[in-house]
């Protein structure tokens, strides 16, 4: 093994292990803070839990990857080509399978798998996932601002109680920041191609694969489809995490804005921690507790979230890395 093969294996390792080593610390931080009671309450909700709801989730989420397997095609087919459904949706589980054992693995492996079974360029295929990520995170960062309208009220009684022209302060610092993010982008486009840092190159090359994504949506064929699905693979991701609500008692009536509350603070540990590993429920926990739910059973209530999504994660990408196929198939397109 040459030494950088071995130089890179550890480095991936790394970039692995310590967010999910914090996640998992995370997790036990917040379960030493519990009391013995507490304790018990989470022990109880794990046991006794509705799991018929945990069951209707694992559905729900993949009927989301089926959708997101079939909206794939309409980004190919710009290429020429229009992949077999069955190996776009065994692509897209790789890609999930992979990303919970190395961050940003996900995309270089689903590209990988499709560019195998189908003979695209694996070039091609991974400038298509990218595209595809410039909508998705434009739709959370929409779910997000939703989020913080309907907790506007909830934010605000907080404000309140602190220091008077906190807010000003804020809206000043939020506009502050707003104009110095657009001038960084500009700097960026102006001159990152040509600048002596590495890190600023990078910057820039990614900041252009988002533009060619964007441009890629805006002139693609079928739109209407494409914004369809979009719509569908969220709404069901969001039906997913309402579900598993109904699994405890304690839960089950949590408002609407709760839900998004936790389904945003969810979906930010899963982008930062492998998986979501340890973060996830400890995400969910602080979300719910903002409306009345007690600590053990929000803690409760986000291992069963973490482990039905990883559960179908895991077994759909295993059996889809069986079936994908290693060279293209002979079928033509």
């Amino acid at each position: 093994m040459s030494k950088a093969s071995s130089s890179n294996r550890w480095t991936n390792w790394i970039k692995f292990a310590i967010p999910a080593g914090v996640g998992i610390l995370l997790c036990v931080l917040i379960y030493r803070q519990l009391g013995p009671e507490e304790k018990a309450d989470l022990f109880n909700a794990l046991r006794y839990a509705r799991y018929e709801w945990f069951a209707l989730a694992i559905a729900l989420g993949a009927l989301s990857h089926a959708s997101r397997a079939y909206r794939w095609k309409y980004l190919l087919q710009p290429l020429g080509k229009t992949p077999q459904f069955k190996h776009s949706f065994y692509a897209v589980m790789v890609g999930y399978l992979m990303n919970m054992v190395l961050p940003r693995a996900g995309e270089a492996s689903r590209a990988l798998a499709l560019s195998r079974s189908e003979g695209i360029a694996f070039e091609r295929t991974f400038g298509t996932i990218f595209a595809e990520r410039v909508i998705d995170m434009f739709v959370l960062l929409g779910i997000t601002a939703l989020t913080f309208y309907l907790q506007f009220e909830l934010l605000g009684e907080h404000l309140d109680t602190l220091q008077g022209g906190l807010k000003a302060k804020l809206g000043l610092l939020f506009w502050v920041g707003a104009a110095l993010g657009f001038l960084m982008v500009w700097l960026l486009f102006r001159y990152g191609r040509r600048s002596r840092f590495s890190i600023v190159r990078k910057l820039y090359l990614l900041a252009l694969g988002f533009y060619a994504g964007l441009k890629t949506i805006i002139t693609m064929r079928n739109k209407g489809w494409f914004l369809f699905h979009t719509l569908l693979i969220w709404s069901l991701y969001i039906a997913m995490y309402w579900v598993c609500f109904f699994t405890l008692p304690e839960t089950s009536n949590v408002s609407v804005n709760g839900v998004f509350a936790g389904f945003v603070l969810g979906s930010f540990a899963i982008v930062l921690f492998p998986g979501g590993i340890g973060a996830y429920p400890v995400a969910v926990q602080k979300a719910l507790m903002l409306y009345g739910v007690a600590g053990a059973f929000g803690f409760a209530l986000g291992w069963i979230m973490w482990f039905s999504q990883s559960l179908m994660i895991v077994s759909l990408g295993l059996v889809s890395l069986y079936l994908t196929p290693k060279t293209r198939t002979a079928k033509s397109r």
